[in-house]
This record gives structure tokens, sequence and C-alpha cells, in this order.
């Protein structure tokens, strides 16, 4: 066996020694820290959780690299050996909001917001989205890609396994298909976990904006053209709205999310950011997978989420980075309704791939306790996307998605802010990578 080695492409057998803490949920979603382990993981998935005082002993006794190979007929050769040394070992991270297909920047409208000049002041004047799209438009497929997995690679080594990724910069019918074709070229140079949403809806086109028959042209070709061709080219299983009384309003938001239904799509809608339209209502009402950003949600609307498998997504780096009031997360505790984290990264509203700092935030603003961080970081997380095999639970048959990290504990993940102590990120067995040398 080869120690501190993960050789990806042979290796069925990982074994995780000198575990210092664990942490994670077990299968009945209850949070648990346990001193001092191994974690044998087998062909993806977790085969045993043992005691360190009982290793070495269990290993003799039970010829457990022998037993392994007899349970799946892997040689001793196939068996790697990861020395965490003491480390601490915590579920992989899912960001299940990111807006990470786009071209340029927009680091100008940075100071013109904290001047105090309004995000929907700065996209009327021809900033905001319509400024990414402009850029992205220009850009080509290879520049895209690229930038795109720069990105993912910066998420990656912030413990990122899983992630949700929106097109919505692109706003033609070629460059929204374009866009998602690149999301899911993606695949092919990385082992994390793609999600990709179609998000044609997330603005209007720019030279549609003043213009109500252009807008009315453009939802129509979203409802009859982009949708059907991305359903049959099978580009994505979700499909996301701006829903905004100066973006889409309510009436256009339900026009478009039961299009999107009527072709089996599953939705995720952006609610209750800059103002409250009810559209966090129709999103329950539709049975919406996720409701997004929430700053200007009300008791009455979590009351309701509370009744439904909508899953609220809070997005605290964007209240931070906009130096807007954040989502009432208090309401949520209040009334037992469970929310997920995202990052939100994008190129205006929350430019950034830390997702230790979103987590701090969380803590700092909204006072969310070490457990429920984790929890809405994996395990709800991953229900707020979908992903068939998620990341939070660490037990017995369960996806190995892991994070070894340097810290003497959990909560030094997010008290340290500003560093990044993550040493490896494990998916499903693997080591995790983004290969950006096309």
């Amino acid at each position: 066996m080869e120690e501190n080695c993960l050789k990806d492409e042979n290796s069925k057998v990982l074994i995780i020694k000198d575990i210092g803490k664990l942490y994670g949920f077990d299968k009945n979603l209850n949070f648990f820290k346990r001193d001092n382990c191994t974690i044998i993981i087998k062909d993806g998935k977790i085969f045993d959780i043992i005691e360190l005082k009982d290793y070495d002993s269990r290993l003799r006794a039970e010829n457990y690299e022998k037993q392994l190979k007899d349970h799946s007929k892997t040689s001793v050769e196939e068996i790697s050996v990861v020395n965490a040394k003491g480390q601490v070992v915590f579920p992989s991270f899912v960001d299940p909001h990111t807006h990470l297909i786009y071209y340029g920047d927009r680091a100008s409208e940075f100071f013109m917001r904290n001047q105090r000049i309004p995000y929907m002041e700065i996209a009327e004047r021809g900033g905001g989205i319509a400024s990414s799209v402009r850029q992205t438009r220009g850009a080509s497929d290879e520049q895209l890609l690229l930038s795109l997995l720069k990105r993912l690679k910066a998420l990656s080594s912030f413990g990122v396994s899983h992630v949700e990724i929106k097109s919505g910069y692109g706003l033609t019918k070629k460059d929204e298909l374009r866009l998602l074709r690149i999301i899911n070229k993606a695949k092919v140079y990385t082992n994390m976990i793609i999600q990709p949403t179609c998000m044609a809806a997330h603005d209007f086109p720019p030279e549609a904006k003043n213009d109500p028959k252009l807008k009315e042209k453009w939802i129509s070709e979203i409802e009859k053209e982009i949708l059907p061709s991305v359903k049959d080219e099978n580009l994505s299983e979700f499909f996301d709205i701006f829903s905004e009384e100066k973006v889409y309003n309510l009436k256009q938001t339900e026009r478009l999310c039961k299009a999107a239904l009527d072709l089996g799509f599953k939705l995720k809608l952006h609610v209750d950011e800059i103002t409250n339209i009810g559209a966090c209502q129709l999103a329950v009402k539709l049975k919406a997978r996720s409701v997004e950003h929430l700053l200007k949600i009300t008791e009455d609307e979590i009351l309701l989420l509370k009744e439904s498998e909508t899953i609220p997504v809070l997005l605290p780096g964007t209240a931070f980075y906009l130096n807007e009031p954040y989502a009432p997360y208090e309401l949520f505790e209040k009334n037992g309704v469970e929310v997920a984290l995202a990052s939100d990264s994008n190129p205006g509203s929350n430019c950034t791939e830390n997702m230790l700092l979103i987590y701090t935030i969380a803590a700092i603003k909204l006072h969310m306790p070490l457990d429920v961080i984790l929890k809405a970081a994996t395990v709800t997380a991953s229900k707020a996307s979908d992903f068939i095999k998620p990341s939070g639970i660490i037990d017995k048959g369960e996806c190995a998605n892991l994070i070894i990290a340097e810290i003497p504990h959990l909560e030094y993940l997010f008290y340290h802010y500003g560093d990044n102590p993550i040493k490896e990120v494990i998916i499903e067995g693997k080591k995790a990578f983004v290969n950006i040398d096309m």
C-alpha cells in the first residue's frame, strides 16, 4: 500500500487514518463529532469507520486488506492510505447557487455601489447584468471554458465538491445554449459534481430592456425555442428566473415557470432579493425545488415554506457585498425551517469563490451555530439542487465526499477567517481535480 497518495485512476480503496476529529451527520441526520478514528472508503463509498484504538488490532486480527480484496476483488496495490496526522475531517461543501460562467468583470461598479448608488440604478445606466452580457457574448468558447475552470478550481480549493451553475449572461438563444453546453463540457475537466441550470430569464436582453414588444418576444422565445432546445439536448434539469417587478414580474414569472414545468424542468427561483412581489408564494404553489436570496421574505411566507418541500437558500455573501440587510434567519430558526447556504458567486453582486468566508458571514451576521452551518452547507444544500450523490452524511454506505483540514477543531475553520487550511478534498473517494490545461 502507498501512504499519503491518492491513486485516482486505479485505487478502489482509500484508507484515511489518524483522523484527529471527525464531524458530520449520521443517516438519521444527527450531528456528531468523533475523536481519533479511521475511515475506510471502497468504490467511492464509506465502507467502515473505525475507532483508532481498535484499528491496529482489527487490521492484524481480521487482515482487513485481505477482507477488502476478497470483498471487492481489489489487489493490495490498489489500496491507498492517507495519513491525516491528527487533522480534522468533515463533509465537503455544496454550493447550490452560482453564476460562474461569464467573461470579464464589473470592478468599476464596486466603488459605484460603495458611493451608495443603488444596484438597480447601476443597471439602468448600462451596468449590472447587461455589462456582463456584453462581455460574455464577445468571448470565445475557449475563453469562457477556461475562465469557468479557473473559478471551479478556486471553489474546489475552498472545499466545494458539488456546484450548481446558472446560465444567464448570454440572453440570446444562441448564447444561452452555448453557455449551457460549455458548463456541461466542463465536466470533462473535473470530478466536481456539476448541476447546470438554464437561467435565460436572468434579465431581459439589453436591446429589449426598454421595449415592451421586444420583452414579449424574448419571453415567447424562452417558452417556444430555448426551453425545448435545452430539453432536447439534455443540457439542464432546472429552470431559474429573476422574479422582481423591474425584471420579470409575477405574471411573467408564472408564465415562464409553467412553460418550464410543462417541459419537465424542475424550478429554482430568485425571489425577494430587492422587493417582495409574492414570488415565494408562487414558488411554493408550483412546487419549486428552491427559492433563493429571500432578503425581503415575510414570516407568513416562511410558514408556507415549512409546509412545503421547497428549500430556502440564503446568500449572506451577497448581502455583505451589497451592504444590504441580511435574510431574516432568526425567523427561519424560530419556525423550525432549515435553510441552505450558497455563495451566489457572480461578477457583480458577490465576486468570490471563498466559501469559507460565506460561512463566516453566516455565523457572524445570521448568528447561525456550527452544526446548522455545516448542515446548511452540505445536507440541505444538496437537497436544494437535487444532487443524487449528496454530501453531509458520513456513515456506512454513503458517498465519500470529504475534506481534510489542518485545524484543531471545526469551529476554527470559521473563526480564523481569510485563511484556507483545507489540505485535501475528496469526491466519491477520489482526490478532487480541475484540469485547466485544455
